[in-house]
């Protein structure tokens, strides 16, 4: 009888412990998502952009495994997103900007300002592109956002007024 009670019991104190090891390892994995963050920023400053893409794609596959469709897992695409567009790589910047938008849309509204950040990303992408049909509603759309969640004279509206100017004045 002995066994089975000592089986019994590890059994018990490995499953009832289990949630806190469990929490105490996704706390681990997304500290260690903002290590990789922080090291795919710096490689990229350094010009190392290899080195960056692989930091910024282990801290996105962290994010995903442990938040799903989160806030965070949106900025880890947008990072990486806005890692391929200053290389030039707008075929693979583009989804991802597109998956952030989505995350940010479902997890937050489409009144918040984040989700109007992610709007006006993916137009400074399509203006880098220099498709100024699909940039322009989503600069209009970004404005209007800021405007009404953070007022007329906030600096983000000024940047979205700025933004919608910078692509007249481009567009003549």
């Amino acid at each position: 009888m002995k066994p089975l009670l000592s089986f019994i019991l590890i059994f018990l104190l490995l499953h009832t412990a289990n949630p806190l090891l469990a929490q105490d390892n996704k706390q681990e994995l997304l500290q260690q998502a903002q290590s990789l963050n922080q090291q795919m920023v710096k490689a990229y400053q350094q010009g190392k952009y290899k080195k960056a893409i692989t930091a910024g794609k282990q801290a996105l596959k962290i994010h995903q495994q442990v938040l799903g469709e989160h806030p965070d897992t949106a900025t880890s695409l947008n990072n990486l997103a806005e890692l391929y567009q200053a290389m030039g790589d707008y075929a693979r910047a583009e989804p991802l900007y597109k998956q952030a938008y989505e995350i940010w849309k479902t997890a937050l509204g489409e009144n918040h300002p984040d989700y109007a950040q992610s709007l006006n990303n993916l137009a400074f992408l399509y203006e880098a592109m220099g498709d100024y049909a699909r940039t322009e509603p989503l600069y209009k759309q970004a404005l209007q956002i800021r405007k009404t969640a953070l007022g007329e004279n906030h600096p983000d509206t000024a940047t979205s007024l700025n933004n919608l100017a910078a692509l007249y004045y481009s567009t003549g």
